[in-house]
């Protein structure tokens, strides 16, 4: 059995096309890969964040707080 030109160009063709496929598929499970744990870094950053904004807003409110005293203000000088 003899083969063509046109067989092993036909023949590369599918391989090239084979090939192609398979490293786009192992490249995208790998990019899905990565940004599933990107996602997780990212979820564990913002619960960080938001817990420290929520510690500094406390932290705040003491600070800018009235105090409540129900003590009578104290007398004034007499002049």
């Amino acid at each position: 059995m003899t083969f063509s030109i046109r067989d092993l160009v036909w023949l590369t063709v599918v391989v090239a096309l084979g090939v192609g496929w398979w490293i786009e598929r192992t490249r995208a499970e790998r990019l899905a890969e990565e940004a599933e744990v990107m996602d997780a870094a990212e979820a564990i950053i913002v619960r960080h964040v938001d817990k420290v904004e929520k510690e500094n807003a406390q932290r705040w409110s003491k600070l800018t707080e009235m105090p409540n005293s129900s003590a009578p203000a104290p007398n004034p000088p007499k002049l």
